[in-house]
């Protein structure tokens, strides 16, 4: 898979009886033969592990009720559609259905071919920015994914009514996300994470034109990247604790940037018996693309830290392995 998620366009045309006394009219985008048009509606194919980031570790569901927006090449603003449940890893998908009446999409009565694009979250017009929260903790919709629009052509059936029309729409992750584990090696208790020293890490990147992320991004299908703003120290949202055992993992996203060893990538608080601190720096340099995962791995000990990482598409294939980044 490249990619989060796929999405199929269902057109279901729906029959109507007529009368030789009665007619109803109709508008440009309804078949001249059929007083109600082809309803378009959108499957969401869950094929993933990793579908997108959400309050809990299980990254291959979409929650009944959430929405996103989908438009044409023509629509003055996008149209609102919602998860009409809540999907289970490889259940083959869930619905998403037209949130109200004023948000349903028809295929034009021309049945000329239709561009569709959408993202995720809602919002009325296009992301013009990557943007997360300095504090990471309760956010359950940071992700932003975009599915860049293709041309797709009206099928007709071989009877009075076209066969269901399947149109793909293809989402990325415009993010990346940082997967931090670490150990605690030593008689010291947990204190805290955090990422960046509030000089080098930004937490709005500005988008000049949407589009693939990932490693089957091109020159000319690729998110196009502007100004990156807000720097700040991020505090990322804990996926999981042990404190027998003293492992923890950590999650944080950011719009793509790059940056040098000179400052603090992430600083880490243990707790020792007299609960003074131990704080441990570490520097890299880093480059975090958009539609990758980063893992860092750290053991804490008294003489410092151990640390190995690994950098893999944010999808399901099989991860790429890269040199552990240089340790400060």
């Amino acid at each position: 898979m490249k990619f989060v998620q796929n999405i199929y366009v269902a057109g279901m045309l729906i029959a109507v009886m007529c009368t030789a006394c009665s007619s109803e009219s109709t508008t440009s985008d309804v078949p001249t033969t059929y007083t109600k048009p082809n309803i378009v509606i959108f499957q969401a194919d869950m094929r993933g592990s990793m579908t997108r980031s959400r309050q809990t570790i299980e990254y291959s569901r979409w929650t009944e009720g959430d929405q996103i927006a989908v438009s044409d090449a023509t629509a003055n603003s996008p149209l609102k559609y919602k998860a009409a449940t809540s999907s289970m890893e490889n259940s083959g998908g869930v619905s998403f259905v037209s949130f109200d009446e004023g948000n349903i999409i028809y295929w034009p009565a021309d049945k000329r071919d239709m561009h569709y694009d959408a993202w995720y979250p809602y919002a009325t017009s296009r992301p013009v920015s990557a943007e997360v929260p300095a504090n990471q903790q309760d956010v359950e919709t940071m992700d932003l994914l975009y599915a860049p629009g293709e041309s797709h052509s009206f099928v007709q059936g071989s009877g009075n009514e076209p066969d269901p029309q399947t149109v793909p729409l293809t989402f990325y992750h415009q993010m990346a996300r940082l997967v931090i584990n670490i150990h605690i090696m030593t008689d010291d208790t947990w204190g805290s994470v955090t990422i960046g020293d509030g000089t080098n890490i930004g937490r709005i990147r500005a988008i000049t034109h949407l589009g693939v992320t990932g490693e089957t991004a091109t020159e000319t299908t690729k998110t196009q990247w502007g100004t990156l703003s807000e720097k700040t120290t991020i505090t990322p949202k804990q996926l999981s604790a042990n404190n027998t055992n003293k492992t923890y993992c950590y999650e944080c996203l950011l719009p793509p940037q790059q940056g040098t060893n000179t400052n603090d990538l992430m600083t880490i608080i243990t707790k020792m018996a007299n609960n003074s601190d131990r704080t441990y720096h570490y520097k890299s340099v880093y480059d975090f693309q958009a539609g990758y995962q980063y893992t860092y791995t750290f053991e804490l000990s008294i003489q410092g830290i151990t640390m190995t990482s690994s950098v893999e598409p944010w999808t399901e294939e099989t991860p790429v392995n890269v040199n552990d980044p240089l340790l400060m």
